[in-house]
């Protein structure tokens, strides 16, 4: 009888300390990331656009790392400002990953018209986004 006790306990004992070892983990990643968020900054520098109608046609956005934390850029939302209209929402893939300081291109396929101003909103795995608007 003691020894059905003393191994019920130990097992407890086991599942209690890795089941809640792996909790605190947990805790400490959100509260790692969130970190991250507040310190990630993104500035959209310039806007670069090719009108053609073929393959090619689409934007070049340069967007910089201006937070104390390395950011990844998840995805890109365009909208025609002109025509209030949706264009495109853009995943990027493979995500870019920006260090501290440095800047990245993305180029983004679409048809711009060139009488039409564009907003551009970047957005970070961690949810951290920047909105600027450039005319095509």
């Amino acid at each position: 009888m003691i020894l059905l006790v003393v191994s019920i306990s130990t097992a407890v004992y086991a599942y209690t300390t890795n089941g809640l070892g792996s909790y605190g983990s947990n805790f400490s990643n959100l509260l790692s990331n969130q970190g991250n968020s507040i310190s990630q900054q993104i500035s959209i520098e310039q806007a670069t656009f090719n009108l053609t109608s073929n393959s090619q046609a689409g934007a070049d956005i340069y967007v910089r790392n201006t937070g104390t934390v390395p950011l990844t850029i998840a995805s890109v939302y365009v909208q025609n400002v002109t025509s209030n209209s949706f264009v495109l929402a853009y995943s990027v893939s493979p995500q870019v990953n920006v260090q501290t300081g440095n800047f990245a291109r993305i180029g983004i396929h679409f048809t711009p018209d060139a009488q039409a101003t564009y907003q551009f909103m970047v957005v970070t795995t961690l949810g951290t986004s920047q909105i600027a608007s450039f005319p095509a």
